[in-house]
């Protein structure tokens, strides 16, 4: 298969890139309820009335809920909010509907002044009111996994917010909004979209964590203002390279950009002293450069690419996971022994020789840290890790 044909491949064939994804679902779907244990039977208190099989809510529904600083709603069956949120605008701070059938919200959920997480997950929404634009207290703005093609125009402009999951949805038949007024922005999720670009990001001085994968973006806008990021992800994507302000990036450590067009990393991610994840298999690389390979790497994953040899690993001391499977390698660095952490190394797929001189010992270093070796004749399962192991977070 050619090296285009691999990166764009068929989504639905093995990648063990997933468990990036899959986490952040998780993470997604329970949003800021983690630990909260869901009730059968009447409401446990005023303004809780989560997993009881309404879907309509309640004649009394105003009445409990206008003094009340929660309102939660998740896990029914509800179609429609038939209410006038503006009675509650006072004193509501959290609204979650998430696990619905809701296909709109409320323009009047724009007359919650004092509210502060709006989580509308798992629904059917096609489009957030306008009104989204007026929460100026807003910190959580979570719709994961529903039908938006579109977010309003005023979701960037929301100066207080801090998360905003839009991920799992139809983004990109139109552009985003200006993002320039997220300056409280610590989160933003946009995976498993439609997307072909994304504004620029300058405002976003304070955000942690980027989730852009799944997407159809062929480049990136500049990153030299996210000196604070510290996870990006543009996995399962079509970019052809990394843009250079990637080295601005100084409290960067996990870099997923696996399965897209990549012929070349940017030296730049040399400036990045806090990297210890690098996953960039299944692109189109055909070296990968020494300068690199940084002290504080715990994972280099380089599958799947077009790699005939690897630079000299000793500088990498503290490496854990190296995935270097279905490449072109003959051999392997001398140095590669003296990697005492190596607990997971998979070379499936490669021309090595049948018995190459530092397979035994490679083997009986992965096993005595509790790991796993696999050799490259192993059969190939799909990805840098083999089948039978769990995919590296």
């Amino acid at each position: 298969m050619s090296c285009f044909g691999k990166c764009f491949g068929s989504r639905d064939e093995p990648n063990h890139l997933a468990s990036t994804d899959s986490k952040a679902t998780n993470r997604a779907e329970k949003g800021s309820n983690d630990g909260v244990k869901s009730k059968q039977g009447p409401a446990a208190a005023p303004g809780d009335w989560k997993k009881l099989g309404i879907s309509e809510l309640p004649a009394d529904f105003i009445q409990k809920a206008k003094t009340s600083k929660r309102v939660d709603l998740s896990e029914n069956a509800l179609q429609v909010l038939g209410v006038d949120f503006t009675v509650l605008s006072a004193s509501l701070q959290e609204l979650d509907v998430n696990d619905n059938k809701l296909k709109s919200l409320p323009s009047s959920v724009g007359s919650l002044r004092n509210l502060q997480i709006l989580h509308a997950y798992k629904n059917e929404l096609e489009a957030l009111p306008a009104e989204i634009s007026n929460l100026a207290a807003l910190r959580e703005l979570n719709v994961f996994n529903n039908k938006l093609t579109e977010l309003p125009d005023g979701v960037g402009m929301l100066g207080s917010l801090q998360l905003l999951n839009a991920a799992s949805n139809q983004l990109g038949k139109k552009p985003l909004p200006s993002l320039s007024g997220l300056s409280s922005l610590t989160r933003l999720a946009l995976f498993w979209n439609k997307l072909t670009s994304i504004p620029p990001l300058d405002a976003m001085v304070s955000l942690e964590e980027l989730q852009l994968g799944k997407n159809a973006l062929t480049a990136l806008p500049s990153l030299h203002a996210l000196t604070a990021l510290r996870s990006l992800s543009v996995n399962e994507n079509r970019l052809a390279a990394l843009p250079a302000s990637i080295g601005r990036c100084v409290a960067l450590e996990e870099l997923n950009a696996g399965r897209n067009a990549l012929q070349s990393l940017p030296l730049e991610l040399a400036s990045c002293p806090k990297l210890s994840k690098l996953v960039v298999s299944q692109n189109c690389l055909a070296s990968f450069p020494p300068e690199l390979l940084l002290p504080t790497l715990e994972t280099l994953d380089v599958a799947d690419n077009q790699l005939t040899e690897l630079p000299p690993l000793s500088r990498v001391a503290s490496l854990t996971n190296l995935f270097v499977a279905g490449n072109k390698l003959t051999a392997l660095p001398d140095d590669i022994l003296s990697l005492k952490a190596l607990k997971r190394v998979t070379l499936t797929g490669n021309p090595l020789p049948a018995a190459f001189p530092a397979e035994a010992d490679l083997q009986a270093l992965c096993v005595a840290n509790g790991g796993k070796f696999v050799g490259a004749r192993k059969e190939k399962a799909g990805g840098g890790a083999a089948a039978a192991d769990a995919p590296v977070r």
